[in-house]
């Protein structure tokens, strides 16, 4: 009796330790299928989703922002918030990612005298998203320290379809990839009651605002002391752009033109974000301007930087387009003392 007890204990043993991943952790790693049943999942490497390898979908999407809500449902407020331009932070490998181009929020709930259905909200959507070739990349709450990295502005709180980072409410990602650089990313978030969806595409940035050229830098500096100018840096950094690097070549014209004028250089930001990070931004975005003009030849003496973050607005920071003529740098003509 006992040689059998100690056969059936080793069989047993050797079974599990023929199979030590259990199903847990198999549903743990996997991305929804494109173009299958939403219910099948497929493998993903540990190390997580890797965009560059999801297949690009040939169907058409039809118009931004694509999807109308499920029957029974409403976007509320008059249809959610578009914008042609912005930022929508996604979790991508549990990391909030900007992403920038066209943007859609809205909240979602019941139309009059009708039940919300959770379940329902859900599978319409993810249904619609993998019927267009759609990949879910995220299922779940993002981490506090991660939520509060970025903070309460940038992820649109209190916006139109602005999403609860705060209660361990799970929020549903997907992308569908029309190409490398054409992505649409959707995010889902719902509860017993309501839900809320926001929806970005990776897109272009096409500057409206021209170059201001040295010979009217030069009139604006005689005609009111200061001159205003619209000088690209990398997202949330200080590093010029190639067009800021033009811009930092037409001051150094003015400069190397009028060896008795000294500048004081002024960065200024929108509201956006955190204001302490805002006006550090900001110092040393007009540092970088400075540097990138003593290296040019331009005398140190002759220039000085601040930055003063958005507490010196142009106008109220009440529109994109506003935001975009307070993210500046100004030149201020410094006269010399009697």
């Amino acid at each position: 009796m006992k040689k059998l007890i100690y056969f059936l204990s080793f069989a047993l043993l050797v079974v599990s330790c023929s199979n030590p991943v259990s199903k847990q952790s198999k549903v743990a790693d996997t991305v929804q299928n494109p173009g299958a049943d939403s219910s099948k999942a497929q493998p993903v490497e540990k190390r997580g989703v890797d965009i560059s390898n999801i297949p690009v979908t040939k169907k058409d999407l039809g118009v931004f922002p694509y999807f109308s809500a499920p029957k029974k449902t409403i976007y509320i407020n008059g249809g959610g918030k578009k914008k042609d331009f912005d930022q929508t932070y996604v979790p991508v490998n549990g990391i909030l990612t900007p992403v920038e181009g066209p943007s859609f929020s809205a909240f979602i709930q019941a139309d009059n005298g009708e039940e919300w259905q959770q379940f329902y909200v859900d599978k319409s959507y993810e249904d619609m998203i993998v019927s267009l070739g759609g990949v879910k990349i995220a299922d779940g709450v993002v981490a506090k320290e991660e939520v509060d990295r970025i903070g309460k502005d940038k992820l649109k709180s209190g916006d139109e379809g602005s999403f609860d980072y705060w209660s361990n409410i799970p929020i549903k990602t997907y992308l569908i990839k029309r190409s490398d650089s054409d992505i649409v990313y959707i995010q889902l978030q719902t509860t017993s009651t309501s839900g809320a969806i926001q929806i970005a595409e990776k897109g272009s940035f096409h500057q409206t605002i021209s170059l201001i050229k040295a010979d009217e830098i030069k009139q604006q500096l005689d005609r009111a002391g200061k001159a205003v100018l619209y000088i690209n840096f990398d997202t949330d950094k200080s590093s010029l752009k190639p067009e800021g690097q033009t811009a930092v070549q037409e001051i150094n014209k003015v400069l190397s033109a009028d060896m008795s004028l000294k500048i004081a250089i002024n960065g200024h930001t929108d509201n956006t974000g955190n204001e302490e990070r805002n006006l550090m931004l900001s110092k040393e975005r007009a540092a970088a301007v400075r540097s990138a003009l003593i290296k040019k030849g331009i005398a140190e003496e002759r220039l000085i930087s601040n930055g003063f973050g958005s507490k010196k607005p142009l106008v109220a920071n009440t529109t994109e387009e506003n935001k975009a003529k307070n993210r500046r740098v100004e030149l201020i003509k410094i006269k010399d003392r009697a």
